[in-house]
């Protein structure tokens, strides 16, 4: 025979019903609190071991494209003469920026040396290939830094910026610069103006062994 719980004896039941279910919850929030953190802090330590991995990837550098080769330089053609082929090319090369037939100046080696690069003129003064003379000559060889007219390039680089000049003075005429260059502008003035004279054996010669050169002969 069940005996009826006392009013006291109830209400103990519900305080510790109540208690019981207070305590539980408490558990189950420390339980969820505790389980968050954790989540949380396996989220920062991945983050930062996916930032650290990241910062360690070197990223690939495109390799470089090959230069491309210089084109070389055409070859220039040179006269069929005794004269150094080297020095040719480079009277060649230089006639074209000076813009002068590079035929006369091989024409003028030839007449004033016979391509020989130690010549001395019968006047003891005139030097090397195109017969320059350093007493009347040195402005040019001052401001062209060449100095020795023993040298064939610098006695070519002296006399062909000389015969261009003179090219340039008198409106492109050749014979009239070949006469200035072998007489001076004085001595040429004197044969135009006081003797009518417009050619020379000098400057005649030199234009027909540059037109032999310029169509293939000999001369």
């Amino acid at each position: 025979m069940k005996t009826k719980k006392t009013r006291n004896e109830i209400r103990r039941d519900r305080i510790f019903a109540t208690a019981l279910l207070i305590l539980l919850a408490a558990f189950t929030l420390i339980v969820c609190t505790i389980a968050d953190a954790v989540t949380n802090n396996v989220a920062v330590n991945s983050d930062s071991v996916v930032s650290e991995a990241s910062d360690n990837i070197i990223e690939a550098e495109p390799e470089p494209e090959p230069e491309p080769e210089p084109e070389p330089e055409p070859e220039i053609d040179i006269y069929p003469v005794d004269l150094d082929p080297d020095l040719q090319r480079y009277i060649i090369k230089t006639c074209e920026e000076y813009k002068i037939n590079p035929s006369i100046v091989i024409a003028m080696c030839f007449y004033e040396s016979s391509f020989n690069p130690d010549a001395v003129g019968d006047n003891g003064e005139s030097m090397g290939l195109m017969g320059i003379s350093p007493r009347w000559c040195w402005p040019e060889m001052e401001r062209l830094n060449c100095p020795d007219m023993t040298d064939p390039y610098q006695n070519v680089t002296v006399g062909i910026d000389i015969i261009a000049r003179k090219m340039a003075k008198y409106d492109g005429n050749p014979e009239m610069a070949l006469m200035a260059y072998n007489a001076g502008d004085a001595g040429a003035h004197r044969l135009w103006f006081d003797n009518g004279i417009y050619s020379t054996t000098y400057s005649s010669n030199i234009m027909n062994m540059s037109w032999a050169l310029d169509h293939g002969e000999e001369f």
